[in-house]
């Protein structure tokens, strides 16, 4: 049988060995983590510290990125990794590597549930002056970004999953009604919930059914971000359109007429072929590993007006272009770390000035150097690297 998942991003999904059958339309983190190394890469960042969180999330995801951003010629200082079930000691010990480390940027490859305890450490001791990046899990939450003791991720930038306007959702969502199916009773325990009020009660705090969905503002009727909502919908599509093609193909052939019906490895088949294009305009194929293209959205954390931040759209990364085309940024409409309209630096040595060349320090990364006179008949280039004159 076949698995199609909206939400499971971990790389080791994409072994075929081991997951035949297993289909996602969210992107792997393989892409994500490889798409980190050349974000960091543009910026000029050669000199960054890593936290992750101690699972196949964490551990995979910032691997690839270690194995990507070597060939970018980007250094790690520390790698630190995080539980939510970890005592506070860890946590504290994750903050001091963090304050004595000399790297201003921080990549953090952390699930939602293992951040929250990290940065509420953060903000309990006023560390303000750090460059946060963010892998999707928490780089979209608004429930960290509302949180005003957590506004010293003012300026965090990261990948989100692509955003997409589903035509007709909201119409679809504020029209639900208890009376159309009055069986649900999860459907009216929903209800109760959004206004508060009770279908067992009568006169005051008891439900009418005139109550307006439409009128409310809430995570329900907000469809500004559908992020994950657009992959369930995908994923719903991918699995109507492999049955409708087995269907199609299985009555036009001699089987139907024979009594037999479509095999679960007939649908597998199907499914690895299946390609179409969804009405936000996007084509939905797998590749031979069960992955979709991965298609990101660069945001950036930015003050929002009451107190709190906001997701600014600042770029895109998408793996299907050339790989000099993937990432696409708008630097000019970035806010950085502390509210700054400045890029902030992050190396472990300045580039060595002219008449210098580096010499790198024993026992250190190679983008840690010490900048030492060119010996006699050699020219520097102004990176740091030597010519031979002559």
């Amino acid at each position: 049988m076949c698995q199609i998942s909206h939400f499971s991003t971990c790389a080791c999904l994409s072994n075929r060995k081991r997951y035949r059958s297993f289909f996602r339309t969210i992107p792997s983190d393989y892409y994500q983590s490889r798409a980190l190394a050349q974000l960091v890469k543009h910026f000029g960042w050669t000199w960054v510290g890593t936290v992750r969180s101690r699972s196949d999330y964490g551990n995979n995801g910032i691997a690839a990125f270690e194995e990507a951003a070597k060939k970018e010629g980007i250094c790690i200082e520390y790698s630190e990794t995080i539980l939510r079930t970890d005592p506070q000691e860890q946590f504290l010990k994750t903050l001091e590597v963090i304050k004595k480390g000399t790297a201003r940027v921080v990549l953090a490859f952390v699930a939602l549930r293992d951040f929250f305890p990290l940065v509420n450490v953060i903000a309990q001791h006023n560390i303000t002056d750090l460059q946060w990046v963010g892998s999707e899990s928490w780089i979209t939450s608004r429930t960290v970004a509302e949180t005003k003791e957590y506004s010293f991720l003012s300026g965090a930038v990261g990948f989100a999953i692509a955003n997409a306007k589903l035509v007709g959702l909201r119409e679809f969502l504020v029209n639900v009604h208890p009376d159309q199916e009055p069986k649900n009773e999860l459907l009216k325990e929903f209800w109760e919930a959004a206004f508060q009020c009770s279908f067992r009660t009568s006169g005051s705090g008891g439900c009418t059914g005139t109550e307006r969905l439409a009128e409310l503002q809430n995570e329900y009727t907000d469809v500004s971000e559908l992020r994950i909502a657009n992959k369930v919908y995908t994923a719903a599509y991918a699995v109507a359109h492999t049955l409708h093609n087995v269907l199609k193909d299985f009555r036009s052939s001699t089987n139907s007429s024979k009594g037999e019906r479509p095999t679960p490895q007939k649908v597998l088949e199907y499914m690895r072929d299946v390609r179409f294009t969804v009405k936000t305009g996007e084509e939905i194929f797998f590749d031979a590993s069960g992955d979709p293209v991965a298609r990101y959205d660069l945001v950036n954390w930015q003050p929002a007006g009451n107190g709190g931040l906001q997701f600014k759209h600042v770029g895109v990364y998408d793996s299907s272009l050339p790989s000099e085309q993937r990432l696409q940024v708008s630097q000019e409409h970035v806010l950085w770390a502390g509210n700054s309209g400045k890029l902030p630096v992050s190396v472990c040595s300045e580039s060595c000035p002219p008449g210098t060349r580096k010499a790198v320090k024993k026992g250190r990364p190679v983008c840690c150097y010490d900048c030492i006179p060119c010996a006699e008949g050699e020219i520097s280039n102004g990176t740091g690297k030597i010519v031979h004159a002559g």
